[in-house]
């Protein structure tokens, strides 16, 4: 990743994220092939602008 000049202006967000979709396929237990689907996130926009600090907080145990 290019490094900035100290003071360079900057358009635009540093991350823009819009409508991720994450999908995990499940595994069959016993005979024949599922197609099960869960859906982890579905429809998930945001942005992170320069100076702005986020953080993803999960329930005990999440991960």
């Amino acid at each position: 990743m290019p490094s900035r000049t100290k003071g360079a202006n900057v358009s635009g967000p540093l991350l823009a994220v819009r409508d991720l979709r994450k999908e995990y396929r499940l595994r069959s237990e016993g005979l024949g092939r599922s197609n099960a689907v869960l859906v982890a996130l579905d429809g998930v926009s945001f942005r992170v602008e320069e100076g702005e600090t986020y953080a993803l907080v999960g329930e005990s145990g999440s991960g």
